[in-house]
């Protein structure tokens, strides 16, 4: 049996995830997210509501709602071709302001 654990979103559903898990935790923003690995943000989407939790833990969060949240990267269509794009081309240059 597979589950879903992680989701790809839209600039506009990413930028609320951020801003919501900012709000709880404001010691870790987008630049300490791309870089540190071991942090992960998770986005449940019945609530729209973000949060960071570690690696290890992300999956605690499954059974609240909550999944491993990544920008979508263009083109991509799959979770697999979408962390590849990460890797390659970088995280994009989402900007918090004005939304």
């Amino acid at each position: 049996m597979t589950f879903k654990t992680a989701v790809l979103l839209s600039k506009e559903r990413f930028v609320e995830a951020m801003k919501s898990a900012e709000a709880k935790n404001p010691a870790i923003n987008y630049r300490r997210l791309k870089a540190d690995r071991s942090i992960t943000l998770l986005y449940n989407p019945a609530t729209r509501d973000g949060q960071f939790s570690t690696k290890l833990l992300a999956r605690t969060f499954l059974a609240d709602g909550y999944y491993e949240a990544f920008p979508h990267i263009e083109y991509a269509q799959t979770l697999a071709e979408n962390t590849a794009n990460l890797a390659k081309y970088g995280w994009p240059d989402y900007s918090l302001e004005g939304i």
